[in-house]
């Protein structure tokens, strides 16, 4: 899963009728070690909130999650977000390496949010879906005491110790 998340204070909302909007423009583009363009995740992001709603989130975020498949390798991961009312951008680059999964019990990275969804009729579970609800990953990682925190992880090859379940713990 890639997240971007931007808070709300740095967006220019505009006043429709009874509603608040944003327009926001959101790409990645994933490089292999050569510098050529493996894939691209995003897309024109429209923000639209009663008062109501806008009073919520302009003390919060808002947050755009894609899945992206990748092979195990070296990659850069350059992320462009602009607000298309104020016409302010930013970008950020970063590096990602995704080692091989190998044969012996092995965890992935935890992913943190504060925030579940409940899963709509006929939509497929996935990554990020637990329970029934997918849970809208923190790009931010920044929690108050008394917020949610929800936290996902895999674990994979059980059977690696002998074919025994691992007794697994979180603390």
């Amino acid at each position: 899963p890639v997240t971007f998340e931007v808070a709300a204070r740095e967006i220019q909302f505009t006043q429709a009728g009874e509603k608040r909007t944003a327009s926001l423009l959101i790409v990645g583009l994933v490089r292999d070690q050569g510098g050529n363009i493996v894939t691209r995740v995003g897309t024109p992001v429209n923000v639209s909130a009663t008062a109501e709603e806008y009073q919520v989130l302009e003390k919060g975020s808002v947050s755009f999650t894609n899945t992206i498949e990748l092979v195990p390798g070296q990659y850069s991961f350059e992320a462009f977000v602009r607000d298309q009312n104020s016409a302010r951008g930013s970008v950020r680059d970063y590096s990602l390496q995704l080692a091989p999964l190998g044969d012996k019990l092995t965890a992935s990275s935890i992913v943190l949010g504060s925030q579940a969804d409940p899963l709509r009729e006929g939509e497929q579970e996935a990554e990020l879906v637990l329970s029934k609800a997918r849970v809208l990953p923190s790009a931010r990682r920044q929690f108050k005491n008394g917020d949610n925190l929800i936290y996902v992880f895999n674990v994979y090859n059980f059977g690696a110790e002998g074919g025994k379940k691992p007794n697994i713990e979180v603390r």
